[in-house]
């Protein structure tokens, strides 16, 4: 059974699990994260995804696009 994905979680998934592998290879959060979206994309994807908002909370980082 195959399941489709949205980029919005796509974009959460591999948000966290960057920052989880981060964290676990060098036993501290990551100083930035890199999400090669447009500006716009990330600002209507930050102000409507709960999900997306919530992976970026779980770490004081700066956020770049």
């Amino acid at each position: 059974m195959k399941t489709l994905t949205t980029k919005v979680d796509m974009i959460v998934f591999l948000t966290a699990q960057g920052q989880n592998h981060c964290h676990q290879l060098t036993g501290c959060d990551p100083d930035a994260t890199y999400l090669l979206l447009a500006t716009d994309d990330f600002v209507v994807l930050n102000r409507e995804s709960l999900s997306l908002q919530a992976a970026l909370a779980d770490y004081d980082i700066n956020i770049y696009y």
